[in-house]
């Protein structure tokens, strides 16, 4: 409020005041306002011109990209995802198609197995129809355990399930079952029989199966137990070599995983020496679950393991020989080196290069049967699984058994000699013969082809109360070939043996098994299965149309997004009402204010720092968007949830923005704690609202 004679000059002209005293400057104040107004003209005009030119701009580009957005939508995209789903759907088809063939071939082979029985039939006619669930039981266990046996002396162990009996869990599969979470150590596993009427339990078997289609069964997969951490193989040094003399013969006994932990149980074999008694406290050590000791114990005690336990504990002591001997030449020569003295003559020359070989062919069979035993585990652990889903259904557990049994010989591709050898083995004839005999002559040595050679026939009797012969001639036939090949030899150990030139197979009645062939008898046995054409290559060009639609589709819609991006979304309203943010978006503006610098950057984040740096700084929040009062038009930028105050709120940052021809920070304040208040001009601000409002049009 203005008063007059206050000797204060309210009045440009000075009339408030007496005459003299206040200087007339109303024509400079006048001419600042003009100045002032003119520039608020100007400026306005140019920012006015140049939001015209940039709304003019971004409508230009919706203009363009919009109708490319809406034609991938719209069209591009539904049909690639039509092609996807149809592509889909013939690989759904295909792959179902082709678990029908494989269960028919199941079911047909079976059927084979299980009727028609007669001494003289042929090939599989029938072969299983005499035996009980326990000897059908026990064949599996036996087919796991040769299996390994094999795989692991040609190489072809699973390396994503090096210890579980793969040919048992794909012929479960080709049943329709899934064992999971198999754990070796524990002898625990999951047991789920897959329900096909339920769409999505029989893709999954049906993925699996296709899977394995066409692939060998070293990379085959098993289901959800692929990789499992517990089926890893822990034989570390067992793996195969390029030749015998690959082996060092300075080991260390970890080098060698077995045996003589897992093969030489005390309870199962009437021997009792220091290597069993050291292995048992090893065992005791490492091998804390009673229920896969006894699962071992019960494997060891069976007729396959007749020749394998004799030879594991001969090769365990020609092993510690060689090792004693090897250690003793050391020394012998050191002391040669430090005494100047001749070796003693007696003293034996070892061929180092024999010794290698030697060693590495004892040491890489001892690793086989180690492997078999695993895969016998494996077998029992999987079967008690099945047997106990089936609770006291025996007549089905009889049939999954079969099913099983046939899967089991095909996937494990045994030749006809081992199969004819377990089936003998498998019979509960085979053994009371092993007892009656250890009754009468407790020092016996005896192996599997003491009591297979000659062959005989057993009487079996038939669920209707008659009896057969068993086995079929053909079986007894490849038997006495078997044993013309092969002669029974010592299988008691012997310490005092010297080490022998060179391991032959056989030796101490151990005979590395051999797989299947085409011209194997039992080849022609399992037609229904291998007729089956393979659909690896069908899946795999599916597969590789549906990855290039894919491909395609994420390139539609990556282009999309980018497109969406470019003018603010899909409605363009984060680029703000007109689109006024267009020209500024990813831009950073700056202002000192005090001793700091703020900055501001568009859909970015908004800094805090000291005059003259150019990095870091406090973070005053995340771009949050702008705002529009529709009364007054003011426009304003936010940026929330910054870096948060020491026992306060979150930062912030407001930027009141308005009409300038160039865009730029004008002032900082903070009036509350960590809540800080810019002001900003811009030409997004000069609109026709602005104008008005201003009496600038």
């Amino acid at each position: 409020m203005s008063r007059l004679d206050d000797g204060i000059c309210d009045c440009c002209d000075g009339a408030d005041e007496p005459s003299g005293i206040c200087p007339d400057i109303c024509h400079a104040v006048l001419a600042d306002e003009r100045a002032k107004e003119a520039k608020a003209k100007a400026d306005f005009a140019i920012g006015y011109k140049k939001r015209q030119e940039d709304i003019l701009s971004f409508q230009k580009l919706q203009e363009k990209t919009l109708p490319k957005i809406k034609y991938r939508n719209t069209v591009d995209i539904p049909a690639l995802k039509q092609s996807t789903e149809s592509v889909k759907t013939s690989l759904t088809r295909l792959k179902d198609q082709y678990m029908t063939d494989r269960m028919t071939a199941v079911k047909s082979v079976s059927e084979v197995v299980t009727h028609g029985y007669g001494p003289e039939s042929t090939s599989l006619s029938g072969i299983f129809e005499p035996l009980s669930i326990d000897e059908i039981y026990t064949f599996i266990v036996y087919v796991c355990q040769i299996y390994a046996e094999i795989a692991d002396s040609n190489g072809q162990v699973s390396q994503k399930n090096g210890n579980t009996c793969t040919p048992l869990r794909l012929a479960g599969i080709d049943l329709g079952f899934l064992w999971e979470n198999e754990v070796l150590k524990t002898g625990s596993t999951s047991f789920k029989r897959v329900d096909l009427s339920n769409l999505e339990e029989r893709k999954e078997i049906a993925n699996i199966m296709a899977k394995n289609s066409g692939v060998d069964i070293s990379n085959a997969s098993i289901g959800t137990d692929d990789h499992h951490d517990d089926h890893l193989d822990d034989h570390k040094k067992a793996d195969r070599y390029e030749d015998d003399t690959d082996r060092d013969v300075y080991r260390d006994e970890e080098d060698y995983p077995s045996m003589d932990d897992d093969m030489l149980h005390e309870d199962a074999f009437d021997a009792e020496d220091t290597h069993t008694q050291k292995v048992d406290k090893a065992d005791d050590a490492t091998d804390t679950d009673t229920k896969v000791k006894d699962l071992r114990i019960a494997i060891e005690s069976t007729p396959l393991s007749w020749s394998r336990v004799p030879f594991a504990k001969q090769a365990k002591a020609l092993l510690d020989k060689i090792e004693i001997m090897m250690k003793t030449t050391e020394d012998d020569d050191m002391m040669e080196v430090e005494s100047e003295q001749p070796q003693d003559e007696n003293t034996p020359e070892l061929d180092p290069m024999a010794v290698q070989m030697v060693s590495g062919v004892l040491s890489k069979r001892m690793a086989h049967i180690t492997r078999g035993v695993d895969y016998a585990v494996s077998a029992k652990v999987l079967l008690d699984a099945l047997e106990n889903d089936l609770k006291d259904n025996t007549e089905q557990f009889h049939a999954d058994l079969i099913g099983l049994v046939v899967g089991t010989v095909y996937h494990a591709k045994i030749a006809s000699d081992e199969f004819a050898e377990l089936l003998f083995m498998t019979l509960s004839e085979f053994g009371k013969e092993k007892r009656i005999l250890e009754e009468e002559n407790e020092e016996s040595c005896v192996s599997q082809l003491t009591f297979m050679c000659p062959p005989s026939l057993y009487s079996k009797d038939l669920s209707d109360g008659s009896s057969i012969e068993f086995p079929p001639k053909w079986v007894v036939s490849v038997a006495e070939g078997l044993c013309a090949n092969r002669q029974t030899g010592f299988c008691a150990p012997d310490d005092d043996l010297d080490i022998p030139a060179d391991i032959p197979d056989g030796y101490y009645n151990y005979f590395v098994p051999q797989p299947r062939d085409d011209s194997d008898t039992l080849s022609a046995a399992f037609s229904a299965y291998d007729t089956i054409a393979s659909i690896g290559s069908q899946t795999a060009e599916l597969d590789n149309q549906l990855l290039d639609l894919d491909k395609k589709l994420n390139e539609y819609n990556d282009e999309v997004r980018e497109m969406e991006e470019s003018i603010g979304g899909g409605d363009g309203m984060e680029m703000g009402r007109d689109g006024e943010l267009y020209p500024m978006r990813d831009q950073c503006f700056s202002g000192e204010a005090g001793k700091y610098d703020y900055e501001v950057c568009i859909f970015g984040s908004a800094k805090q720092r000291d005059i003259g740096k150019k990095t870091g700084g406090t973070d005053l929040g995340k771009w949050s968007g702008m705002e529009i009062d529709e009364e007054s038009g003011q426009k304003t930028l936010l940026w929330k949830k910054g870096a948060k105050c020491w026992n306060g709120p979150q930062r912030s940052a407001t930027v009141h923005v308005t009409c300038g021809a160039e865009t730029k920070v004008l002032t900082a304040d903070e009036p509350d704690t960590c809540r800080y208040v810019l002001t900003m001009e811009s030409h997004m601000a000069c609109d026709e609202q602005f104008g008005k409002q201003h009496g600038l049009l």
